[in-house]
């Protein structure tokens, strides 16, 4: 393996000067070469080394390289950085990563806090890319500006690709503007050179328009700083001026009732590389506390989409808008000036749409379950339609465990999808007929008139309401009968409370249980991401989870429940003491003050419900 360095220094030497390199991977192993050199103040070398692996999104191998500058044995100087070893292709047939093809889901990231802005450490900067990845994202893009070396470190730990881009929204301006964007491209790159996350450069503005000259000067300037990545532009418009090497854009096409992209062909100009960089997002914003029915809507409109990726090889792939919702101006979000287009709200709690990419994972199994399953919270007391995100070969669904069916993804409506949901209406299954309270002909009869109803309402068939008279005829049924099983069935109205379990199996084994229904519990639950903190050069933090929960371990989504927040000495409460649940949960964030010791955080609620949780902290050192 060839490894090429440019070793810059503060001037140019007359003087033959030792510069050993040092190779050490996360194995500890080490591999050292020297050489002896008049140096100029930019000096490339290239050197081999034999046996190394490379860095790639399963397996994200890194290696710390050490290049000293030695008068004879004495170092005068040296510098340390961390790089992986990799290839990564954009072609028109989609994204190869050390030769091999990979489609790219991916979410778009602002770097935004409740009651802070950008201003948050490096453990929560890195939280955003462990999220990321426990969410199934293989690449995150950084909209619309450079970001933090704690969240790019993080990214080359564990495998996130990262398409980062120059400041700016759609705005260009004078020479002045543009000459400081030249000088945002060269310090991205230099600055972030060595990332092996990083697969390609953002060197337009944000969904501004073509500018020949002046996008022809950003990818120049950025292949001579780095020949080896592809340069993009994200774009709002189609068939544009090709100067990048990538064609990237904003697809808001899909509206809920229609293909989730626009074909490749109808976007590219001639046979370039693609990337889809934004869909969905302000095109449907949701709260967290929405009704089920727009949460589920979100989350199927991102399905939608993710299924379109996987329908055309040119497609690299697609990333969302967006990770989590943020704060904006007044004239782009809602009425609290937040921008409500995550598939997380602010503080990263999930909705309904974060459990569509979660379901793409393959080394971990999923059953989640996107609905409370009460049927007094929707229209005529019916259930409409149950979206399950799994990952599981097929389900199995009992009502108060009396089973009702199988139910297996929907192969259907989302052909392409590694993982679609399983979407269901069926809530009687052979469950009239298993009871014996009627002959099996006439339970299936039964059963056909509850879902031909539950379909067309009072406008069934012609050979519904036949079968209909034809049982009354017998004396099988009567009207009351009808509708008293309508009511066991259908609205599930039972003087028990009901119960739906959702049985997850692969290779016909039993894999996962859930169950959702009607509660006789509420739990308040709180979340320590980190629990042991280190106050160094700047002040540590953790976020802290709130939700209220019921006894199957579902968020209580009506809970508006005022939680009130005391910290110890050791730490300091960001934003309000006070604060209300909101669709079941809510967040907060704590920091060290430099004080050592053993934190404490106590949480109480209006339920009269308390918790504490402690923090070990520590000082760390102040470089």
């Amino acid at each position: 393996m060839l490894m090429d360095l440019q070793i810059s220094l503060n001037k140019e030497s007359e003087k033959e000067y030792n510069v050993r390199i040092t190779l050490t991977d996360f194995e500890s192993k080490k591999y050292s070469t020297t050489f002896k050199e008049k140096l100029t103040s930019k000096y490339l070398y290239t050197s081999s080394f034999k046996n190394i692996k490379r860095w790639d999104i399963d397996n994200p191998f890194l290696y710390d390289v050490l290049v000293e500058l030695l008068d004879e044995e004495n170092v005068i100087d040296a510098y340390k950085t961390r790089i992986g070893f990799r290839t990564a292709t954009f072609t028109p047939e989609g994204f190869l990563l050390n030769n091999k093809p990979v489609k790219l889901i991916g979410l778009n990231r602002h770097q935004s806090y409740p009651y802070v802005g950008y201003a948050m450490p490096k453990s929560i900067q890195e939280l955003d890319a462990d999220i990321l990845k426990e969410y199934g994202c293989n690449i995150v893009r950084t909209s619309h500006y450079m970001q933090s070396d704690h969240f790019l470190n993080r990214c080359d730990e564990l495998g996130l690709l990262v398409l980062e881009e120059i400041p700016g929204w759609q705005y260009i301006g004078n020479d002045h503007f543009k000459e400081l964007t030249y000088q945002n491209i060269t310090d991205m790159i230099n600055n972030h050179f060595n990332h092996p996350s990083v697969v390609t450069w953002g060197v337009r503005i944000n969904e501004s328009k073509d500018d020949h000259d002046f996008y022809t000067k950003t990818n120049e300037l950025a292949r001579t700083l780095d020949s080896s990545r592809q340069t993009c532009g994200i774009r709002n418009t189609k068939k544009g001026d090709m100067l990048e090497d990538i064609y990237t854009y904003n697809d808001f096409s899909h509206v809920g009732d229609n293909i989730g992209l626009e074909p490749v062909k109808k976007v590219v100009p001639g046979y370039k590389p693609y990337l889809v960089t934004e869909h969905n997002g302000h095109v449907f914003p949701t709260k967290k506390n929405d009704t089920e029915a727009r949460r589920k809507s979100q989350a199927l409109r991102h399905t939608e989409v993710l299924d379109s990726i996987y329908s055309d090889k040119r497609y690299s792939g697609a990333i969302g808008w967006c990770l989590a919702d943020y704060n904006t101006h007044i004239q782009f979000g809602s009425n609290d000036h937040i921008c409500h287009h995550g598939v997380m709200d602010m503080f990263r709690i999930p909705k309904y749409a974060a459990y569509t990419y979660r379901a793409q994972k393959e080394d971990e199994i999923l059953l989640f379950v996107a609905s409370n399953m009460i049927s007094g919270d929707f229209e005529e007391f019916l259930l409409p339609e149950t979206v399950v995100f799994t990952n599981c070969d097929y389900i199995k669904v009992y009502k108060n465990d009396l089973f009702i069916g199988v139910f297996e993804p929907n192969y259907d409506e989302f052909s392409n999808l590694p993982y679609p949901p399983i979407i269901f209406d069926d809530y009687i299954g052979d469950i009239i007929v298993n009871s014996g309270e009627f002959k099996e002909k006439d339970a299936r009869g039964i059963t056909s008139i509850l879902n031909a109803f539950y379909h067309y309402g009072f406008n069934v068939p012609l050979r519904t309401k036949l079968k209909y008279l034809n049982l009354r005829r017998k004396g099988v049924i009567t009207y009351d009968t009808l509708v008293r099983q309508h009511e066991l069935h259908l609205a599930h109205q039972s003087k028990k409370p009901i119960v739906f379990k959702f049985e997850g199996y692969i290779d016909d084994e039993l894999v996962l249980t859930e169950k959702r229904g009607h509660t006789k519990e509420a739990k308040l639950i709180a979340k320590l991401d980190h629990s042991k903190l280190e106050h160094g050069f700047t002040y540590d933090a953790t976020r802290v989870v709130v939700s209220l929960k019921d006894e199957f371990n579902y968020d209580l989504t009506y809970a508006n429940d005022v939680i009130e927040v005391e910290v110890s000495k050791h730490l300091e409460l960001v934003g309000p003491n006070k604060l209300a649940l909101i669709g079941g949960s809510n967040a907060f964030y704590v920091k060290t003050k430099g004080v050592a010791g053993t934190g404490t955080i106590k949480i109480t609620s209006t339920r009269n419900q308390e918790i504490e949780l402690k923090v070990d902290i520590k000082k760390g050192t102040l470089s």
